[in-house]
């Protein structure tokens, strides 16, 4: 811009100058307007690349505005990234919770199965033993019975003051029978 000015005001000086005649001599007149000239030539090309640089500065201004808004879209990417990165984390910290908390009662559990794995292998002990003991009773039992039977065989039908001959004919087999029942 001021040079543009400069440029007219250096016009108009030599406008006046020329009109006025002032005496100046031919050839410094025309060296004046030799370079009055160049410096037209100069402002006109100037004035082009004023225009080119315009050109340049409105492409380079879409271009910001451009990127603005991809960067405020970006930076609305990011907290929305942000945002659902927090929830996640927020959501994994409850499942390692849940996790941790998971994993104490399978821990819990695991103790009690052991405990009930140990009270039922002492059961069977216990079962194995009493079923043997069971079964020597049973033996014991039939020697009983065999030799109240062998008694009673030895020694005759029972008198009629015990308890057996209130039915007349029942033995002591039949007694231990009916004491099975009860």
């Amino acid at each position: 811009m001021q040079k543009r000015v400069m440029a007219t005001m250096v016009v108009v000086g030599c406008a006046v100058s020329m009109l006025t005649g002032c005496g100046v001599k031919q050839e410094i007149h025309d060296a004046t307007i030799a370079e009055l000239n160049t410096a037209f030539q100069e402002i006109e090309t100037l004035k082009g690349t004023i225009v080119d640089k315009e050109a340049d500065l409105d492409k380079e201004r879409s271009a910001l505005r451009k990127a603005g808004v991809e960067l405020d879209s970006a930076n609305e990417r990011i907290k929305t990234a942000q945002a659902k990165e927090a929830e996640t984390a927020t959501a994994l910290a409850s499942e390692k919770s849940t996790v941790s908390n998971l994993e104490s009662q399978l821990s819990s559990e695991k103790s009690r199965v052991s405990s009930a794995q140990q009270n039922v292998s002492e059961l069977e002990s216990e079962l194995a033993d009493l079923q043997e003991a069971y079964k020597s009773l049973q033996g014991r039992w039939k020697q009983m019975e065999e030799n109240l039977n062998d008694l009673n065989k030895t020694a005759g039908p029972a008198k009629a003051s015990a308890p057996a001959a209130a039915d007349g004919d029942a033995s002591a087999a039949d007694l231990l029978s009916e004491m099975e029942g009860f």
